[in-house]
């Protein structure tokens, strides 16, 4: 017997102006495969086969020069459950923030030994006026901080020349094996804003 499982989610439509750089990463840590999800000073990213969807705190204070702290922690648990520390080399927040630095690749280590090594594959400034006059993109995924017990959300997102980016779609994966479960498409009129387009309702 099938049971389907209905998920009330509520995607933002409120307009704003987002002036932020985001980027996404992919790579491994240890033998797992990983996608981490950058907006400005905050960071999501799922990797290894549990696909929960972590959260990356940044830390001002730094274990010697050339590393740069990073605490993890499960966005279920509220940001209060500390799991791990990832350790950036050769990382400046200043320079990552205000995309004075290209960062191509991220390299570090877990606190378990794990080697860190990532590799952008996307990155959408929007405070470069050149961005907004040229550059075009189609069905971007961005990671959604906001997950359910059994789910977690991809949006999609377009661009236009001399346009900003907008939702067209979503995407629910399972966390079990991180499998694709249904897409959403034709969505219209919808601001990309990041990490936040999605708010998920399971426990009303």
């Amino acid at each position: 017997m099938k049971y389907i499982k209905c998920i009330l989610l509520t995607l933002f439509l409120t307009p704003t102006i987002s002036h932020a750089i985001f980027r996404i990463y992919t790579g491994n840590i240890g033998q797992d495969n990983a996608e981490f999800y950058f907006d400005d000073e905050y960071a999501f990213y799922i990797a290894g086969k549990e696909q929960q969807v972590k959260h990356l705190s940044f830390i001002s204070e730094r274990e010697r020069n050339d590393k740069f702290n990073f605490t993890i922690t499960y966005e279920d648990s509220s940001f209060k459950n500390i799991l791990d520390k990832i350790y950036i080399e050769n990382f400046d927040d200043v320079t990552f923030y205000h995309g004075t630095e290209a960062y191509q690749n991220l390299t570090g280590y877990t606190l378990n030994g794990d080697k860190v090594n990532l590799h952008k594959i996307f990155e959408y400034n929007t405070i470069d006026e050149r961005t907004w006059r040229e550059v075009e993109f189609n069905d971007i995924e961005f990671l959604q901080n906001n997950s359910s017990k059994d789910f977690y959300f991809k949006v999609m997102f377009s661009k236009l020349k001399k346009s900003t980016g907008n939702v067209v779609g979503i995407k629910i994966y399972r966390k079990h094996d991180g499998k694709l479960i249904q897409t959403i498409n034709g969505i219209d009129g919808c601001d990309f804003l990041g990490y936040v387009n999605i708010s998920n309702h399971e426990k009303l």
